[in-house]
């Protein structure tokens, strides 16, 4: 994708609509104009994913949010596929000078997000006389300004899980807004740390983990020129170290003596709460049987209970599958209350990346976060992208259809699991409907809400 900070003078003749209430928009049917609304489906002139666009096209829209204040428009492109010689160009803003954010052909904008910095995002499409292709299909959002401020935490270790004896770990926080607000500046944006009790100021958190366990941790980004607060959290995991009682060496030795070492190792139980679990195992590929795991929590007050959604911070399963379509998850808390992760449907693409001619090898797992605020939608409404791999056995696949790594909605909320208490066994169980395409199972791990944790 080529971003180029330009400006560029268009002269094109725009009208104001007011469509708050249009779900899909198609840009053949509303070049020249000006769309307010919140939501909707912003679409090539084919529409349809298998139907291509024409040839020599030029078409422009741009798009307002309804709030005329504190909004901005998201494009997310669940879809995107263009011709050799046709682009997409998009630009900050209605009016013919505004910025251009970038240009795009190929598939330069699938699964990718593009943000306005204020009300309105200007997109022109031109198409060649030759090579059409099937088009884009994008989600239309409205955001309040905070929501496009993101936080994030970087181990420099490269990751979240230590050895006890890496003794000192340090910790770089960062923050962006995505919608690239004008005089935003992130040297001046205030960071706090929070782990356990203690809390921490600054860009830098560096800290010393005596004991093995898992220690939950919150960074708290605040920028002093919107007043946007941005909260991110991660779990800490510090390994325990294994026992060598039983170890045997000779007190004293001769030189040129031939002598045995005997060398005994124990593994340590970790102590501290188990927040997720690492096993490969088939998915039954039947209707009627399914995987099962389970995590059990006893670290928690008795009168701890799921209160709202919002006290699940995020279920994450790893697993690959040769048609998603076929799986469904489902999460059951200890007080019996069932709530789908992802259910069954008529989706076609890969989770992961399978070995899909060898049933009984295990391909690539992909990790599938399911949380309140997600980047993409439900797993079965997300469109998939297209890749090509070469699998595990060293099979080579060629544009194949797949769900990428990341976070997604889950298919009921997590208010369904309301009432049920944090102590006890939570399991998930996850089922394949039809015979004959198989999938593995490499792990899932479940986090409340940091607040909750004792």
């Amino acid at each position: 994708m080529h971003l180029r900070l330009v400006f560029v003078v268009m002269f094109f003749q725009f009208f104001a609509l007011d469509v708050s209430s249009q779900s899909v928009f198609p840009i053949n049917n509303f070049s020249g104009q000006v769309v307010t609304t919140a939501h909707g489906t912003f679409t090539d002139s084919g529409i349809g994913r298998e139907t291509h666009y024409n040839a020599n096209e030029t078409y422009h829209v741009t798009f307002c949010s309804i709030e005329p204040d504190s909004s901005v428009v998201q494009l997310h492109f669940n879809n995107f596929r263009l011709g050799a010689g046709d682009v997409v160009s998009i630009f900050d803003g209605k009016a013919p000078d505004a910025p251009l954010l970038l240009e795009a052909t190929g598939n330069q904008l699938h699964g990718q997000f593009v943000h306005s910095s204020g009300r309105c995002l200007q997109v022109r499409f031109v198409s060649s006389p030759t090579m059409q292709d099937v088009g884009w299909e994008a989600s239309i959002r409205n955001l309040q300004i905070c929501e496009t401020f993101i936080a994030s935490i970087l181990p420099r270790a490269g990751s979240f899980d230590a050895c006890r004896s890496a003794r000192e770990l340090i910790f770089d926080a960062t923050s962006s807004f995505a919608s690239n607000q004008p005089g935003f500046d992130p040297r001046l944006v205030n960071y706090s740390w929070t782990i356990g009790n203690q809390v921490f100021q600054g860009p830098m958190l560096s800290r010393i983990f005596e004991l093995p366990g898992a220690y939950p941790i919150t960074l708290t980004a605040t920028d002093p020129s919107t007043g946007c607060i941005a909260i991110r959290r991660e779990l800490i995991r510090i390994s325990t170290e294994p026992s060598f009682d039983g170890t045997f060496a000779p007190d004293t030795i001769c030189a040129t003596e031939s002598f045995n070492l005997l060398g005994k190792a124990t593994q340590t139980t970790w102590t501290g709460f188990a927040a997720s679990v690492v096993q490969t195992a088939p998915i039954p590929d039947a209707p009627g049987v399914f995987y099962q795991s389970q995590l059990n929590f006893n670290i928690f007050q008795p009168s701890s209970f799921i209160l709202s959604a919002n006290d699940i911070q995020k279920v994450c399963v790893t697993l690959e599958h040769e048609v998603s379509g076929q799986v469904q998850i489902e999460l059951e808390c200890p007080a019996g209350n069932r709530m789908l992760l992802k259910d069954f449907s008529a989706q076609g693409a890969n989770l992961g990346e399978p070995v899909v001619w060898d049933a009984t090898m295990p391909g690539k797992g992909y990790q599938y976060c399911f949380v309140n605020e997600a980047a993409f939608g439900k797993m079965n409404e997300t469109s998939p992208r297209f890749h090509s791999y070469t699998d595990l056995a060293g099979n080579f696949y060629f544009n194949s259809p797949f769900l990428p790594i990341g976070n997604y909605t889950p298919e009921n909320s997590f208010g369904m699991l309301a009432a049920c208490p944090l102590n006890g066994t939570w399991t998930l169980r996850i089922r394949d409907n039809q015979p004959g395409d198989n999938g593995f199972v490499f792990g899932w791990s479940l986090l409340f809400r940091n607040e909750l944790y004792p």
